[in-house]
């Protein structure tokens, strides 16, 4: 959205993603002990992918982080190559 000159709604849109992010505990590991590995690799995952997305959309749109660093509590994933040995 935000290439198609549609910044501010790219920017709310975004806001909601983290939001559900939060509510889902996604910025502590907070996934239940049933979830397989590959679940909780997949949520760090999409953490760490939001959270750099608000790292570049408010460094180039010029607007506030919606992530403060202080609040997350998630190990940064493996690479890729890792995850698929691991998983075998």
């Amino acid at each position: 959205m935000e290439n198609l000159c549609s910044r501010v709604s790219a920017y709310l849109y975004f806001g909601a993603a983290i939001q559900i992010a939060f509510s889902l505990g996604l910025h502590r590991d907070q996934i239940p002990e049933t979830a397989t590995a590959i679940d909780r690799e997949q949520n760090r995952r999409i953490w760490w992918t939001l959270f750099m997305l608000d790292q570049e959309l408010a460094s180039r749109g010029g607007t506030p982080h919606l992530i403060d660093e202080r609040f997350t509590r998630v190990t940064a994933p493996p690479s890729s190559e890792q995850v698929c040995c691991s998983t075998k």
